[in-house]
Order: structure tokens, then C-alpha cells, then sequence
């Protein structure tokens, strides 16, 4: 069987950690590449699993798991570490690095004799509540809103920003449309808009999500721009259908 040498080296772990017997434990860094990290794409390719919350963990291992506990053996994390560990991130930051040493060490129990479970049901962890940042609650007037759509006209923020702004999308949301799903709408005395919301943006802000992937089930929705947006979002699209852009 050939692979790259990455997945060759991922094989050699898994081999060395299921016949550890009495070898040193893995450190939870080898646990992660061994079991979680290949499940979670596997998951994703089946379908069973969002590929926003794979990014999710795997940019909480890199950015905090991995460089705080990466080197220890799996046999030596301890909750009261951890719980102290846990306390100096923010919130959301915090819970998103518990569910990823969750993962690791809900296969790590069955490979590896663990003296302490720090997973184990009766260890409980107080998590912070502090914020990285307060998300503001101010609303746009419509003249603000206009001035501000205003002096986005011809960036790349412009049609995310009427979608919205005008259009109640969310932010994902907003960047995941295609011009083919911009149709305009005629009534007696104005033209409106209207756009199908069936895919967003991955919180990398990179790659659209699939059809049908949105936050729930019912975020699949026709949405009405507001009539203060709507010509230049019908422009933007004649524009980019033009230049053969989706």
C-alpha cells in the first residue's frame, strides 16, 4: 500500500501505540494524528461530519492543544492541570480546546491504561465566561447603512454586504452566494430581488460549504433584498455573469 510520507509516518504511530503493551504511553500529540485527526476526515468525506467543525478543531490543536500539550504522554494530563490551563482562555476558545482533548481521549481509553481519566464522567470543569470580545448590539441607521454601502461600491465587500445588511444574511451566509441565485422580482411599483440562501462560507473564509450545509435545516430560505440595495446587487451579478464569474 502506497501514501504519502505523512501517512506513512500516522500508520508507524497507530502500529507502535496499539502494541505499546508496556511502552512509554504516546504523547497526545501522536494520539491526535493517530485517531482523531483520520476520523474526522473520513467523517467529513461520509458526510457525517461538518467540515466547519473539523476546521474548528483542528485550528484549536494548532493554535492551542497541540503547542500547550502536544509533547506530553497521554497517561500524564491531569484535570486539575487542565482545569487551570482551561481558566486563562476565552470562552469560546476554552470550549472548543476541551472538545478537541475530548476527542483525543475518547479513543486514547481504549488503547492506553490511563491511571487518571481526565475525561472520566465524574470530572467536572469550571470554564471561564470572559469574552475575547463584546460583540456590539448598535444598528445601522438606513443612512448609515447606505454610506457605508456606499464607499464599499466596487470592492469585494460590497455584494457580502448588501446580502447582510439588505438581506438579513449571516456572514458565512453572505459570502456563499452565486450569481445564478440573484433573480430579480418586478411588482407594480418597484423591482426587488430575491436570492436562495443554500450554502456558506467555512469559518476559514476559504471554501463554500456544500448544498443544503447552512448553521440549521431551516437556514434554507429565499430571502428579499430590500428595495435600497437591490440595484446594484442585480448590477453586481450582471456584472460578474458577464465576466463569466460565478
Amino acid at each position: 500500500m502506497y501514501g504519502t510520507y505523512r501517512e506513512a509516518c500516522a500508520e508507524l504511530d497507530r502500529i507502535h501505540v496499539e502494541r505499546a503493551d508496556d511502552k512509554p504511553a504516546p504523547t497526545i500529540a501522536q494520539a491526535y494524528g493517530t485517531w482523531p485527526e483520520p476520523a474526522m476526515a473520513a467523517q467529513v468525506a461520509a458526510g457525517t461530519l461538518a467540515p466547519n467543525t473539523r476546521n474548528l478543531v483542528t485550528r484549536s490543536w494548532a493554535n492551542y492543544v497541540g503547542p500547550t500539550w502536544g509533547s506530553m504522554p497521554v497517561d500524564q494530563l491531569r484535570p486539575v492541570h487542565l482545569r487551570e490551563w482551561l481558566l486563562t482562555l476565552p470562552a469560546a476558545t476554552a470550549d472548543t480546546a476541551l472538545l478537541t482533548l475530548r476527542k483525543i481521549y475518547g479513543t486514547v481509553s481504549g488503547f492506553v491504561v490511563l491511571p487518571i481519566d481526565p475525561f472520566a464522567a465524574t470530572v467536572k470543569y469550571t470554564m471561564p465566561t470572559c469574552k475575547t470580545r463584546e460583540r456590539s448590539k448598535r444598528l445601522y441607521t438606513l443612512d448609515v447603512a447606505k454610506d457605508i454601502l456606499e464607499r464599499l461600491h466596487g470592492t469585494s465587500l460590497e455584494a457580502p454586504f448588501i446580502m447582510a445588511c439588505f438581506g438579513s444574511y449571516r456572514s458565512g451566509e453572505s459570502l456563499g452566494i452565486r450569481t445564478d441565485e440573484v433573480m430579480p422580482f418586478a411588482t407594480e411599483s418597484t423591482t426587488l430581488a430575491t436570492v436562495d440562501l443554500v450554502r456558506q462560507t467555512e469559518q476559514a473564509g476559504i471554501e463554500p460549504t456544500a448544498d443544503g450545509v447552512l448553521k440549521t435545516r431551516k437556514s434554507i430560505r429565499t430571502v428579499v433584498v430590500l428595495p435600497d440595495a437591490v440595484g446594484r446587487l442585480l448590477e453586481i451579478a450582471d456584472e460578474r455573469r458577464a465576466a463569466g464569474s460565478e
